[in-house]
């Protein structure tokens, strides 16, 4: 037990992964709860392990949005950006109508698509696309607008960029990256 909540203090409250890991691999035991498998999901699917995938689907049986950010984790660690932006796509259009997603995960999967459109132009526009629409109760929104602005780079900034920078207004982020 002491194990377990070792882990999930590092993970939860320290938001350490690697902390976590390596307190888990201590640990016999499955994960008991949604916690534990959220966390143990995302350790494996980083990692690329095989057996992330049944994990994932633990996971999805609690929440299915926070189940495709992990399966888009474990896509991008197996080189698969396209299973990854798909992933993220269907995580996207979950978190858009369940107003209980857990902003962990909502946070972790904005940054994965903004870094893999970033890292593949031929995706960004998808990421662009599927990050348009706000999600319920506004979870993540300028995190999701800010991702949006820094795309459009890859596509159509003129064409994009007042749009994207206006959706911001009128308190665009104040950071050296945006500017």
């Amino acid at each position: 037990d002491r194990i377990r909540q070792r882990a999930l203090i590092h993970y939860y409250r320290e938001d350490n992964l690697e902390a976590a890991r390596a307190v888990w691999t201590q640990q016999s035991s499955p994960p008991a709860d949604q916690n534990e498998i959220a966390m143990v999901a995302e350790i494996q699917a980083t990692a690329g392990a095989p057996e992330a995938a049944a994990t994932i689907e633990r996971l999805r049986k609690f929440h299915s949005g926070e189940a495709d950010v992990m399966l888009a984790e474990l896509r991008f660690a197996q080189k698969d950006d396209e299973g990854s932006a798909a992933a993220l796509e269907g995580a996207f259009a979950t978190f858009r109508r369940d107003p209980w997603a857990l902003p962990r995960f909502t946070q972790k999967a904005v940054s994965r698509a903004q870094a893999l459109g970033s890292a593949n132009p031929a995706l960004a526009r998808r990421m662009i696309e599927a990050l348009r629409e706000p999600f319920a109760v506004k979870v993540a929104d300028i995190r999701r607008r800010v991702a949006v602005a820094f795309l459009t780079s890859q596509v159509d900034f003129k064409g994009m960029c007042a749009g994207a920078i206006g959706a911001l207004e009128p308190n665009v982020p104040w950071a050296a990256d945006f500017l």
